[in-house]
């Protein structure tokens, strides 16, 4: 598979940063009711997500962990955007 199926483009952004933008492979997001997991190809989505943690899967081994009080994610054409701290 080529990269562009097997990553998606991450940017999580809080009001006055930028707090993580990458080629990422995962992500899981706390939503309200249960944890959001995201992938390469993902439909659309919108939705509001809850005090938790975001686990990015970067590349196989490599994992980063950004803690969020709530926010919201946007899925469209491999592109994640994560609002967060407002």
């Amino acid at each position: 598979m080529s990269e562009s199926t097997t990553q998606f483009h991450l940017v999580v952004v809080s009001p006055t940063e930028v707090v993580y933008e990458g080629n990422v492979e995962r992500l899981i997001a706390p939503g309200t009711t249960q944890d959001i997991a995201i992938l390469p190809d993902h439909t659309p989505l919108y939705s509001q997500l809850s005090k938790g943690n975001l686990e990015i899967m970067e590349r196989a081994n490599r994992t980063k962990t950004i803690a969020i009080e709530g926010g919201i994610i946007r899925v469209k054409l491999n592109q994640v955007s994560v609002i967060v701290g407002f």
